[in-house]
């Protein structure tokens, strides 16, 4: 009997580390953006509905550049961005939004380009089942408002799930400009660095990744020069007042927007999650210790404030992870994986309109309470106004 399948599974990476097939899939992961683009259109709208989003958006528009500066990763590129846009007659909130609406598309196409890749080094995929894990990541409703309004989290997502992209191919200084980016738009995200650099390392890599991770470090300390370190630390910056969440309060976080933003959508993550452990290749067991890292330093660092979305790039650099569950019913007898395949499908299906639906009702309050504030400009504001009203109606009366 030929052994050339499993020589197939097991050939080895080209001699510069690089698997055979580099760069995004073919144009089989198209589905993704026609379902995405589409939603997106009928659920954006030009308001904020966080006192985040509205400071944001103001900073963008009329603020000093480095305003903020905690967050200047994502802000300091989003000024010149807001006020081109607005200099072309384009409302300052679609302009913020539309910046977060492409953030979280390119997450989308690198999860799926990871997922893919998952698969391959998993050696019993097809190159179809890494649509698995952007599809689950649209089942939920936190990665749906970080892509229609102005936040941090939905961009800081899309640079980790890029920064782990690059370092797999070796890319030094592309891997340490985004490296140094999810610092510089997040101080907080130092405790993901561990997890993404075991997510990044392919055997034979860690020299790279050495190279990278040092090229980001003298980037983060010039940056930290750069800005001034009181900025940095200040008011807004690692020593901020208010932090309220705890490390078992995060991590109940955590496993609410598993359980309860996914629900039952969670089901091939898990599953894939399981498949991984079952078989414990080494590509499987390098991704759930990856996600395990970074779920560490999620619940320890940077999951701080409840009112923050801290645990989304958790969720988006674990969704890979679902690709895995194909495989799993492809074991099954033919008649019951059809009958899965069925139903993974309809799970999908369902998961994704029901987070379209809830998020629906967001934007459309966000909007009647843009246009209430927008109303009420002339009248004087109370001077016990908490910030976030604060900031929303300053956005509201911008003129």
């Amino acid at each position: 009997m030929s052994n050339a399948p499993n020589m197939a599974k097991n050939t080895p990476r080209t001699s510069d580390g690089a698997h055979a097939s580099r760069g995004f899939p073919g144009p089989w992961w198209l589905p993704i953006l026609a379902v995405y683009t589409p939603v997106v259109a009928y659920l954006f709208r030009p308001v904020q509905h966080t006192g985040d989003g509205a400071a944001y958006t103001l900073q963008a528009l009329h603020g000093p550049i480095l305003d903020r500066a905690v967050h200047g990763g994502w802000l300091v590129p989003l000024s010149p961005w807001t006020r081109a846009l607005a200099a072309l007659g384009i409302n300052p909130s679609a302009a913020t939004n539309a910046a977060s609406v492409l953030a979280m598309g390119a997450a989308l196409l690198l999860m799926a380009a990871l997922a893919a890749e998952l698969v391959r080094e998993a050696g019993d995929g097809r190159r179809g089942d890494a649509l698995l894990a952007p599809t689950v990541a649209l089942c939920s409703v936190a990665v749906w408002d970080a892509a229609l309004f102005a936040e941090i989290y939905g961009p800081l997502a899309a640079l980790c799930l890029g920064a782990v992209f690059t370092l797999r191919r070796g890319a030094v200084l592309g891997a340490a400009s985004l490296l140094f980016l999810t610092w510089a738009t997040h101080p907080g995200s130092l405790a993901l660095l561990p997890g993404l650099a075991v997510l990044g390392t392919p055997p034979g890599r860690t020299r790279s990744t050495g190279w990278a991770f040092s090229f980001a470090v003298a980037l983060s300390v010039l940056w930290v020069f750069t800005i001034g370190v009181g900025e940095w630390l200040g008011p807004r910056g690692l020593m901020a007042p208010g932090a309220d969440v705890s490390t078992w309060h995060a991590l109940q976080r955590a496993w609410r927007l598993l359980a309860r933003d996914l629900g039952g959508a969670s089901l091939p993550l898990l599953a894939g999650a399981a498949i991984a452990w079952t078989r414990r290749t080494s590509a499987e067991l390098q991704w759930l210790k990856g996600c395990g890292v970074l779920l560490l330093g999620t619940i320890l660092v940077l999951d701080r404030f409840s009112d923050n979305p801290a645990a989304l790039p958790l969720l988006l650099l674990c969704c890979p992870l679902a690709a895995l569950a194909p495989a799993g019913l492809r074991e099954l007898a033919p008649r019951g994986a059809r009958a899965g395949a069925a139903l993974l499908v309809l799970l999908m299906v369902l998961g994704v309109t029901e987070a379209a639906t809830r998020e629906d009702a967001v934007v459309r309050a966000a909007a009647r309470n843009h246009e209430n504030r927008a109303s009420r400009c002339e009248e004087p504001t109370p001077d016990e106004v908490r910030w976030r009203e604060r900031m929303l109606l300053d956005l509201a009366c911008d003129h």
